[in-house]
């Protein structure tokens, strides 16, 4: 076993640390409803004072991360480490003896679908803006759809999706669909 000398001193330890990692999810739906979720209820019921250590995986987050989405609360933490992948993580758990936990959870608050819209409002261009607000105008309903062939079986997603529009459209006339890459 690799590391036998620093796990049986982590695991020997009765003073850990709490290290709370955000993960990360490349798909936009998994990360929101997965990912970013798990952060309103956690610093609801955890000060965050109790925390010693956040890892946030920056670069690889869609909207910003615990960093940007929760500055009040992330600047109470003990740290906030920015690790380059998981082995990193797992070192500094070692490091630093503390217990990793990875949140997830499958609801989104109002509180933190606020945060996620304030901080996308802030990161696009007023152009943008401009396009979005008078797309929201001339669509109603507004459906987001991706497409994802890495990892799915339906093979004619393509088309299918479409199809699914079209009947959509049918009882929707001004249905709007916004294409997620």
């Amino acid at each position: 076993m690799a590391n036998r000398e620093r796990v049986t001193a982590y695991l020997d330890d009765p003073n850990r640390s709490l290290m709370v990692s955000e993960d990360t999810m490349s798909h936009i739906g998994h990360h929101i409803w997965n990912i970013i979720s798990g952060w309103a209820p956690l610093f609801s019921l955890v000060p965050p004072e109790r925390i010693n250590i956040i890892t946030s995986y920056r670069n690889w987050q869609i909207f910003g991360g615990v960093t940007e989405l929760y500055p009040d609360y992330v600047m109470r933490v003990g740290s906030v480490v920015r690790p380059e992948s998981a082995d990193t993580v797992y070192e500094l758990m070692l490091e630093r003896r503390a217990i990793s936990l990875v949140l997830i959870d499958g609801y989104t608050t109002s509180a933190g679908a606020e945060r996620i819209v304030d901080w996308s409002r802030q990161h696009c261009t007023s152009a943008f803006h401009a396009e979005v607000e008078a797309f929201r105008r001339s669509a109603f309903p507004l459906v987001m759809i991706t497409i994802r062939t890495d990892n799915r079986a339906w093979t004619d997603q393509q088309n299918g999706i479409a199809c699914l529009i079209n009947e959509l459209a049918r009882d929707y006339p001004q249905l709007g669909a916004i294409r997620f890459i």
